[in-house]
């Protein structure tokens, strides 16, 4: 398992909508078909760890997990080659969430995520010309994310 840095909880947010905001970053497009199953959970996650409020399976792939401790967060996933998605993800929660936001950043960006025969499309909305494709829509995402930074407004560091 990789594991990525700790983050800063937002005071107020609870634990589920902490769990919930990055299964649908990691979901993508995929998170509207996210519907209740019988027993009230998401079919698609996240998972509560049964008995805890603090770990999370955040996909139905067991690939990304969140640990809640105190007051922060830290999000793991199963390969390495899924380090920059779920760095990807940290980033997006930080400017979206947390104090720290640097000005310059587009708070209304959409990423619109299609499947096509082989793999997955994505591009931002308004801006077809700005895409990337990945096996899966998480790594499409990662990938549009990580090469058009100058257009998101996201900054990653430790970049490898």
């Amino acid at each position: 398992m990789a594991l990525m840095e700790a983050f800063d909880i937002p005071r107020g947010m609870t634990h589920e909508v902490l769990a919930r905001t990055f299964s649908a970053y990691l979901q993508g497009a995929l998170a509207f078909e996210n519907s209740l199953d019988d027993s009230g959970q998401l079919r698609k996650g996240p998972y509560k760890k049964e008995g805890r409020d603090t770990d999370w399976q955040l996909d139905d792939t067991n690939d990304f997990w969140l640990y809640i401790r105190d007051d922060k967060a830290i999000l793991i996933c199963r390969y390495a080659r899924q380090e920059r998605i779920a760095a990807a993800a940290i980033a997006l929660f930080k400017a979206r969430f947390l104090e720290d936001v640097e000005a310059d950043f587009v708070p209304c960006m959409s990423i619109v995520v299609a499947k096509r025969s082989n793999h997955y499309l994505a591009y931002v909305d308004g801006r077809p010309n700005i895409w990337a494709t990945g096996k899966s829509a998480y790594e499409a995402v990662g990938d549009l994310i990580m090469h058009h930074k100058d257009v998101t407004g996201i900054k990653i560091d430790n970049q490898t």
